[in-house]
């Protein structure tokens, strides 16, 4: 015979009191609080969000805040360079490139040239 759990528990967001079979299984959410499931942009597991902008779940998540690429400094809409000589953008070499955002964040490796 099964015996009923009658003790009350809180929810993880509002904390008010429910029953255990009224909260959700994952994040422990009271009716009132809980969110549609979703699946996940990443790995296509369902989740449980934890607010309406959650697309990943906690695991993607963690190892995309963990090892998201660093991103280049943003080149001034300026299209002339340093030195004065207008440059075009489509046919920039790596070299080119790389003279740009030295410039734009203000690096200086003049000790590494050739």
């Amino acid at each position: 015979m099964e015996m009923l759990d009658t003790r009350l528990y809180m929810c993880t967001k509002c904390f008010r009191r429910c029953l255990w079979d009224e909260l959700s299984d994952r994040e422990h959410r009271c009716t009132r609080c809980r969110l549609q499931p979703k699946k996940c942009l990443y790995c296509s597991k369902m989740f449980e969000p934890l607010d309406e902008n959650n697309d990943y779940c906690k695991r993607c998540t963690f190892y995309i805040q963990r090892h998201e690429a660093v991103q280049p400094p943003p080149i001034p809409n300026n299209p002339k360079a340093a030195d004065g000589v207008e440059q075009n953008r489509e046919g920039s070499s790596i070299t080119q490139r790389w003279s740009e955002i030295k410039a734009a964040s203000g690096i200086e490796d003049d000790s590494f040239s050739d």
